[in-house]
């Protein structure tokens, strides 16, 4: 009798400690659990019903309106960018002719101003040169 006493004692100390329940008590707390699974469910079957019938009223709405679809409002973004890409050269080009002094009509100036240099320094150089012939002889 000890020797089998001693082998149940060692057994129950090496295991966990679980909760005695009567079964009156089991029974009561495994049928609120099923309630609330059962609660959970409904719940679940709730707002799945929403989910669906607000994509039916989604659809209603996109026969009734128009609706763009993420490739439309791609092409509209890349349309838009295009677009103020080319007001923006049309823009700088009508801002530099509006403007800025006309490129033509500076390097017109510089050119005869350029001459009127050269032409300068001829008439001085050959009148250099007269000075300097005249004093020789």
């Amino acid at each position: 009798f000890l020797n089998n006493s001693q082998i149940l004692l060692d057994y129950a100390l090496s295991r966990d400690p679980f909760e005695c329940k009567d079964i009156e008590i089991a029974l009561t707390e495994i049928r609120k659990l099923k309630n609330d699974i059962e609660n959970q469910e409904r719940e679940n079957q709730n707002l799945t019903n929403i989910i669906q019938d607000l994509r039916q009223q989604g659809s209603a709405y996109c026969s009734t309106h128009k609706c763009y679809t993420p490739t439309e409002f791609g092409m509209f973004g890349i349309g838009a960018v295009v677009m103020g890409i080319m007001l923006g050269v049309i823009g700088i080009s009508w801002f530099k002719h509006q403007c800025l002094p006309d490129e033509k009509e500076e390097m017109r100036e510089r050119e005869r101003e350029l001459e009127r240099q050269n032409s300068l320094r001829r008439i001085t150089q050959g009148q250099l040169r007269d000075t300097s012939v005249t004093h020789s002889d």
